[in-house]
């Protein structure tokens, strides 16, 4: 199973910011020491790459999102709908049915 478009477009979120903010970013060891003190938010929550069980990495917590039509100035927002396994991680929106679904 591919991964969620949100994770995906935050690794892309996180990857230009990066290159953004290395002074040398064809680096590797630049990249390396810019990333380790990279904190942030992205569409899927906050990381801070210097806080991780180990350098340069950051775990986000594993909680079930929905796309749903949106409310404010993008047509879509993603909503967190449970928060079981990660209670820190605020709850935005109830499941909601597919249209057409017979529910």
């Amino acid at each position: 199973m591919a991964p969620a478009v949100g994770v995906l477009d935050a690794a892309f979120e996180v990857a230009a910011q990066l290159i953004e903010n290395t002074p040398e970013p064809k680096d590797k060891e630049a990249l390396a020491s810019t990333l380790i003190k990279m904190k942030g938010d992205t569409l899927v929550g906050p990381y801070d790459f210097g806080g991780g069980p180990v350098p340069n990495v950051h775990v986000n917590p594993i909680v079930p999102t929905q796309w749903v039509k949106g409310e404010g100035k993008y047509p879509f927002d993603l909503n967190i709908i449970d928060n079981t396994l990660a209670p820190d991680v605020d709850v935005t929106g109830e499941l909601q049915p597919l249209p057409g679904a017979r529910v």
